[in-house]
């Protein structure tokens, strides 16, 4: 198994909170206290919802997909809040709960994507992470979030990684990237779309290995 914690890297469908410190999406990377943080004012609803990073190249299967955030609040009577994801114009959000009054960390596990669907790679990549106020506390009376992004758990494509392994000694070795993109898009297609490469795919990566051992003594082979 692997994990991958997801960044924001751009603003999603709602942008209702003010950045306090840094610059969005930048201010939610990293548990920094009030160094970089946004904050909504806990007396009226705001949701803040970022794209996110894509999942790494290899992926086989998703076991778990988890929101985390390290929230807080200014004062005792701030309202209530939740942090969760959003796909296909659903939200998926955990039960509110008041803000903690110092900086804390929440997270969130969903079995499903937001409207019910199993997670795969395809809708993580097309998901946004969320935080919300609900705007039931006292206004004047701030929530901070200083830290928002999603865990996964998946495991890797044993193929990709074994061929992956083989390829990366040779491009260590001063191998220019551009002679084996085909073969890293044949694998990319793999592991999305089927369980096992064609005769013509392996085929065109055994080209790649022996034009890069032998430069241009493949040149009249015909491959289509």
């Amino acid at each position: 198994m692997a994990t991958v914690d997801l960044l924001p890297n751009g603003n999603g469908y709602s942008t209702q909170w003010t950045v306090a410190a840094g610059s969005r999406p930048s201010c939610l990377w990293t548990n920094d206290g009030a160094t970089s943080y946004i904050q909504k004012d806990s007396g009226s609803v705001g949701i803040d919802s970022y794209t996110l990073d894509d999942m790494p190249v290899g992926v086989d299967s998703i076991n778990s997909v988890t929101a985390y955030a390290i929230i807080g609040r200014s004062g005792a009577s701030a309202g209530n809040g939740n942090i969760g994801c959003r796909y296909s114009s659903t939200n998926l959000l955990n039960t509110a709960a008041l803000f903690p009054g110092s900086w804390a960390g929440w997270n969130f596990p969903m079995a499903n994507a937001p409207g019910g669907g199993a997670w795969s790679v395809a809708v993580l990549n097309s998901t946004e992470v969320l935080i919300r106020a609900q705007g039931d506390g006292t206004g004047g009376v701030n929530d901070y979030c200083t830290q928002l992004y999603v865990h996964v758990d998946y495991n890797a494509n044993s193929v990709f990684l074994l061929i992956l392994s083989w390829l990366l000694p040779l491009l260590g070795a001063g191998v220019i990237f551009s002679q084996f993109k085909a073969a890293l898009g044949i694998l990319a297609r793999q592991h999305r779309n089927r369980p096992r490469f064609t005769e013509a795919e392996q085929l065109e990566l055994w080209r790649a290995w022996q034009e890069h051992r032998h430069p241009h003594s493949l040149s009249g082979l015909v491959t289509a």
